[in-house]
């Protein structure tokens, strides 16, 4: 767990360069893809981290692709965030808040949960393919199932109501 979240960190790091080294370009954003969501894009946004990461682990490589998924999880968040900020839109710190922030809050906690389950998985995996199928960590993988579930109805919750109610009341 630790090393998927200094993986995470080291992504969110590279994320926010990505942003300083960019030109004074001029960045606009159209909030009407945030606040105009339906709930299908709501659901598919909360959960394509957790639907990679799923799919990661039922594969042998899912060792090396899970720490991969979460450095693009930290490069794409703060990234995004960043660039919000640099743009010329009021209230660009708040939005970035909310628009990326609020999300992450309610999704990251699960997301690390079900990630380290998942690696457990792609190692019981590995250790099969090669011979010894012995579970090498007693993990609670139904409490780690629960945990995320959780986490992913309060996320799709947040990009379905929370962030279009913040964002109206801002303007």
């Amino acid at each position: 767990m630790q090393l998927l979240l200094v993986i995470f960190l080291v992504g969110a790091i590279c994320g926010c360069v990505a942003v300083l080294l960019q030109t004074q370009t001029t960045i606009s954003f159209d909030l009407t893809e945030v606040t105009e969501i339906s709930f299908q894009q709501s659901l598919w946004r909360a959960g394509q981290f957790y639907v990679l990461c799923i799919l990661c682990a039922s594969s042998l490589l899912g060792v090396v692709l899970i720490p991969i998924l979460f450095f693009i999880r930290g490069y794409i968040l703060c990234c995004t965030a960043g660039l919000m900020i640099g743009s010329q839109i009021p209230n660009a710190t708040l939005l970035s808040w909310i628009i990326c922030g609020l999300p992450a809050v309610f999704q990251l906690p699960g997301l690390f949960i079900l990630a380290q389950s998942c690696i457990y998985g792609s190692i019981f995996l590995i250790s099969k393919a090669i011979g010894s199928a012995k579970p090498i960590v007693n993990i609670n993988h139904k409490l780690a199932l629960l945990v995320s579930i959780v986490s992913f109805t309060l996320t799709t919750f947040a990009n379905y109501y929370l962030i279009p109610l913040f964002i109206a009341e801002l303007q």
